[in-house]
């Protein structure tokens, strides 16, 4: 299918890589490790974090309702998938006998300032994609770090949904370039 020749280009249904349909896995036998739960504070409210990418993308969906509905919807729906994330890294740092403040180990609270508010609809799309890049890598990371098979197994799942992300984006991408 060719995603640009399609009218529903950003209608996540039209997109969809059967993500939302694969469950996530049970988050039931996580052993409390509160070196693992400080390691997931970064990806829960970091710099490039859940907190980070919610913020991000409703921002965006609040800037491009007036540009291109089917964008700002899209950016809408990823922001809402984020915050799915959110809560379950929120479950599994609790599981793991950390505290989900909106901080990381070193005190430092989240900040709107991890917020990139670029205006121009490419450039907040770049934005995305090297905002989901650096996110899969970040998880990545912690799965080879993270020993418990529980905790493994749910950031994996999250992975395929910031995949997802980032087809999606890289496919707006595409869209708004040939707008030039």
């Amino acid at each position: 299918m060719d995603f640009l020749d399609n009218e529903s280009i950003f209608d996540v249904s039209a997109l969809n890589l059967d993500l939302d349909k694969a469950p996530y896995p049970s988050l039931d036998g996580i052993k409390p490790n509160k070196q693992y739960a400080d390691l997931l504070l970064y990806d829960y409210a970091g710099f490039i974090s859940e907190s980070t990418a919610i913020f991000l993308y409703m921002y965006q969906h609040y800037i491009t309702k007036g540009i291109d509905p089917n964008i700002s919807k899209n950016l809408e729906q990823i922001a809402v998938q984020e915050m799915h994330h959110h809560e379950i890294l929120a479950e599994i740092i609790i599981k793991l006998g950390g505290d989900p403040k909106l901080m990381n180990p070193r005190d430092q609270y989240f900040n709107g300032r991890y917020v990139d508010y670029t205006n121009g609809v490419k450039k907040m799309l770049m934005v995305d994609i090297d905002s989901e890049t650096k996110a899969i890598e970040g998880y990545k990371k912690d799965i080879m770090i993270i020993e418990d098979p529980v905790v493994k197994n749910a950031i994996e799942r999250i992975i395929q949904d910031e995949e997802h992300h980032l087809k999606l984006f890289e496919s707006m991408l595409a869209y708004v370039t040939s707008w030039d």
